[in-house]
């Protein structure tokens, strides 16, 4: 009994929490592990719910019409809901494979009991010995199989991304890291013709607008009117979560992970700053780094969307903070400093730039320097403004 009451929890859990869903897909269930007809016919609704509509109980008995059954589906929601679906989903998964193997030995022994042949038992031992496994296969090409490229970029007159993975830009605070990226976004669309998002989730989307407003005035000399299908964002309103949580069994990825891939779905680019805001895990622990950022790999290149986080620095550098994992598992690094220079007439007077920015390539796994021309650039990213110099108290007596 315990196998469909594991089934019944588990179903339970997605009716209550149907976000959970998308860890069940991922761990490869399917609708014919379960032990019983019914549970397999509410999986299935569930399915197709979770494509069309949204997953509700008296929806899944309008799709199961004649076949639903209410003391099964009473049975189902009666069953206490719990957080942490993958114990029960592992379990079901393996019961199934159990049963399937313990089957096909039974065909096999009854093969012959009735006198099949050695080749015959041989071809059809073969069959159940070759049992399916969940997860990731090892895809092994033959070298002259495979056709040779150079890595795609987007914004390549500005300031180019690696398209299909992710990438990182990381200053200390008040540098212009938003700023931008704002204007990365922009140019992204005119050069590619790109569908992006940007989830800004420490400022007001007002003060976001704002930036974009000041950008494409002053900066780009462009409207901003024309980005409006094409640039969307989220602010500080919106309520941020993590995606990795921590359960007694160690770290592992939330349900907000595969709820905020369906919500975003539709778009090419994904700009998120900064990375600690949906990170959940220990910033400086590798394990959590390079698990948080291969939830992004995996899905970059399974979409070909391009992943583009904005990350703090270490204080008083430009080197992106936390467990070095972080960089090890992006395939760009883009650092930005602000300009200092000194006046030609006298090297007392500090000059800031406060228009200019300093773009250094730390990270380069694809090649962008090709499109960049160094691996440090000046880019403008503040309206040009003229500015006085910054002088000591006794040339401003004077």
């Amino acid at each position: 009994m315990q196998g469909i009451e594991f089934e019944r929890v588990l179903l339970s859990s997605i009716i209550f929490e149907p976000s959970i869903f998308g860890v069940v897909i991922k761990e490869g269930l399917n609708y014919t592990d379960f032990s019983i007809d019914f549970h397999q016919k509410v999986f299935k609704a569930i399915e197709e719910l979770n494509i069309d509509s949204y997953i509700e109980e008296g929806l899944i008995a309008t799709k199961l019409g004649n076949s639903f059954d209410e003391r099964l589906m009473l049975a189902i929601l009666t069953a206490n809901p719990v957080h942490n679906i993958i114990p029960y989903v592992k379990n079901i998964i393996s019961k199934a494979s159990l049963s399937k193997l313990r089957t096909d030995a039974v065909a096999l022994v009854a093969m012959i009991d009735e006198g099949a042949s050695y080749s015959e038992a041989i071809s059809y031992s073969q069959k159940y010995n070759n049992i399916e496994t969940r997860g990731t296969s090892l895809k092994i090409h033959k070298l002259s199989e495979i056709h040779g490229c150079d890595a795609e970029f987007i914004g390549k007159s500005f300031l180019p991304f690696p398209k299909a993975t992710v990438s990182m830009v990381a200053a200390a605070g008040g540098v212009g890291k938003t700023f931008l990226l704002i204007q990365a976004a922009m140019r992204i669309i005119d050069e590619d013709n790109l569908k992006i998002f940007m989830w800004l989730t420490e400022d007001k989307i007002e003060i976001s607008k704002k930036r974009a407003e000041v950008i494409a005035n002053d900066v780009m000399n462009s409207n901003l009117n024309k980005y409006d299908d094409m640039f969307y964002m989220a602010g500080s309103d919106s309520e941020t979560t993590h995606f990795l949580e921590s359960t007694k069994e160690g770290i592992r990825v939330s349900s907000e992970f595969y709820r905020f891939q369906k919500m975003v779905e539709d778009f090419d680019v994904i700009i998120i700053d900064p990375l600690i805001a949906v990170f959940g895990g220990d910033e400086n622990s590798n394990p959590h780094a390079k698990q948080f950022i291969s939830l992004f790999t995996t899905w970059a290149a399974n979409t070909g969307k391009t992943i583009i986080f904005i990350h703090h620095a270490t204080k008083g550098t430009s080197t992106q903070r936390g467990a070095s994992a972080f960089a090890d598992a992006v395939r760009l690094i883009y650092q930005i400093e602000k300009i200092h220079k000194k006046d030609s007439e006298d090297s007392s007077i500090n000059q800031l730039d406060n228009g200019m920015r300093n773009i250094i390539v730390a990270k380069d796994n694809y090649g962008s320097t090709k499109y960049l021309g160094s691996t440090e650039v000046k880019k403008r990213i503040f309206p040009a403004e003229k500015r006085i110099p910054i002088v000591n108290a006794r040339i401003l007596q004077r």
